[in-house]
């Protein structure tokens, strides 16, 4: 019974999220958005995140090993987190040899 009030709680925070995003859409048409550019990256990340939970939920239903799950949900984040950070660091420098050699 645990695993489907989890079900729906990650099902209803991903219908959240589908919300959010047609917020920002709307905000970045105006032209009044104030999440960068390394924030967007970061937040496209969420669905992911929450559609892997959802998945293992389904798959294992009562018999979801919570301490695996957890440890990897959390690997799964600093993983992202990490690959963010390089590929911001990658076009940042990319723009900088840009400016030099123009």
């Amino acid at each position: 019974m645990v695993a489907c009030k989890a079900f729906f709680f990650f099902v209803f925070l991903l219908i959240g999220f589908h919300f959010y995003c047609g917020r920002l859409i709307t905000q970045l048409e105006k032209g009044t958005c104030s999440v960068s550019g390394l924030q967007m990256r970061r937040i496209n990340e969420i669905p992911t995140i929450l559609l892997g939970l959802v998945i293992l939920l389904a798959i294992f239903k009562n018999n979801l090993p919570v301490n695996i799950a957890a440890l990897g949900t959390g690997i799964a984040i600093l993983a992202f987190a990490i690959i963010i950070q390089l590929y911001a660091r990658k076009r940042r420098l990319h723009k900088k040899d840009l400016s030099v050699s123009s």
